[in-house]
Parts: C-alpha cells; structure tokens; sequence
C-alpha cells in the first residue's frame, strides 16, 4: 500500500517535471507489481501516467490500454471526474491507434456513452 502510494507519487513528479528517464525506470519497477498488493487508488494514477507516458511517445495502442486500466481503477474508487478524464483519453487513445475496438462496448464505460464531457 504505502509503497505503491510513494511510486506514485514519484510518477507524477516524474511526469510533471517531463523526466522520461525517471518515468521509464519507475514503469520497470512497478510494471509487473504483484496483483495482491496493487491498490485501485495508486494503481489509477499510475496507470493513468503510463498512459500519458506511451502517449507522448506515439505509442497510441499501449496509451489506450494504460488509460482504460485507470479508467476501470477510478470507477472502482468511485472517482468519477477521473474516470471520465480517462475515458476521454481512452477514446482519443483509440482514434489516434487507428484501433477497431469501441471503448464503449465495455459495461464499465457504456453509461458515458452520451455523456457531453466525452463524446
């Protein structure tokens, strides 16, 4: 729990401060996290920066998973400004992939569907 708090923590700063070094090394530690101890609260801001992460590196396909991994982790805490922040991304994410796939077929995200803040 506090671990994962203080990695994200760091990501933000990271990412704030455009330190794509940084950004890369924490994605290598935090990456493959045993699912026991992955909190939905750190795992949605962590997740949600890995999706800026891969996005600023055109990688549209691995941004779009990132930001619908934070998008279902904010629903779980119950953040829904966030969640619809990165469900917008999500969608952004998807054209920019070219990706086939509806964000809104997903249960989680169907009742954005006609929300005005996302579509």
């Amino acid at each position: 729990g506090e671990l994962l708090e203080i990695y994200a923590l760091q990501i933000r700063m990271s990412f704030a401060q455009h330190n794509a070094v940084k950004m890369k090394e924490l994605y290598e530690k935090t990456k493959d996290l045993n699912s026991v101890v992955k909190d939905p609260r750190s795992q949605s801001v962590i997740r949600e920066c890995w999706g800026m992460m891969f996005g600023n590196e055109s990688e549209w396909q691995r941004a779009y998973t990132e930001f619908y991994s934070a998008f279902t982790h904010f629903q779980e805490v119950g953040d829904r400004d966030k969640a619809k922040q990165c469900l917008r991304y999500v969608v952004v994410a998807n054209m920019l992939s070219g990706g086939e796939q509806n964000p809104f077929d997903a249960r989680e995200a169907k009742v954005y569907q006609n929300d005005p803040d996302i579509s």
